[in-house]
């Protein structure tokens, strides 16, 4: 499981870019998203958590998560079971995302 966890975290590191929008309009800070998966690695939902106090930034949050159609498969069978994760994110224009 820490390893599915591990794997995850990658992904969505690895494929959330710091949008054009937000860099423009000098937009940043930090939310949390819940994410819930089966273990083929499909979203069941998607929600926010936390605000990051900026409509823009939270909308293009979500819509980032939601572009990656299906997350890496949990390696293992648990029927019926769905995992729930609560993933931080911080946009921060003195940092690199990506």
């Amino acid at each position: 499981m820490n390893n599915w966890i591990n794997i995850l975290n990658f992904e969505i590191k690895n494929q959330i870019t710091y949008p054009l929008i937000l860099k423009k309009k000098n937009i940043s800070g930090s939310l949390f998203v819940n994410l819930s998966l089966n273990t083929n690695g499909e979203i069941l939902d998607l929600s926010l958590n936390q605000s990051s106090g900026n409509k823009t930034l939270d909308n293009v949050a979500l819509q980032l998560i939601k572009k990656i159609t299906l997350f890496p498969s949990a390696g293992f069978e648990a029927k019926n079971k769905i995992f729930n994760f609560l993933i931080p994110l911080n946009f921060d224009l003195n940092q690199n995302l990506n």
